[in-house]
C-alpha cells in the first residue's frame, strides 16, 4: 500500500460484547494517539424510548492508522492477535480500508 501524507488506513473487525474490550486494547497499542472507535448495536422501542445496548449482536471496532506510519508487519501482528482473541471469543477478521 502506498504512504501518501495526509491519507488514513481504517483497521475494522466486530466483537461480541465479552470480547470488545480485549479488541480495543489491541487496537490501541497500533491505532493513532490509541484511538479506537466502539460502534456497538442498540435497540430501541418505536417510540423512541428506552434506548439500551443489545448484547446479543455483535459490535463494529476501528482504529486508524496514518499512511506514512502504515507498515504489514504490525497488520499482520494485530491480525495474529484477533486470531488469538477468536480463540475464546467471538470476534471477525480484520479489515484494513
Amino acid at each position: 500500500m502506498s504512504e501518501q501524507p495526509g491519507h488514513w488506513y481504517e483497521l475494522t473487525t466486530w466483537a461480541d460484547s465479552e470480547a470488545i474490550e480485549s479488541v480495543a486494547e489491541l487496537f490501541a497499542r497500533y491505532g493513532y494517539n490509541e484511538g479506537v472507535s466502539i460502534e456497538e448495536p442498540f435497540l430501541q422501542e418505536q417510540d423512541g424510548d428506552n434506548l439500551r445496548i443489545d448484547i446479543s449482536k455483535p459490535a463494529v471496532i476501528r482504529t486508524y492508522i496514518p499512511a506514512e506510519s502504515y507498515d504489514p508487519a504490525t497488520v499482520d501482528r494485530i491480525r495474529d492477535g484477533l486470531w488469538h482473541l477468536g480463540q475464546m471469543r467471538s470476534v471477525g477478521e480484520l479489515t484494513v480500508t
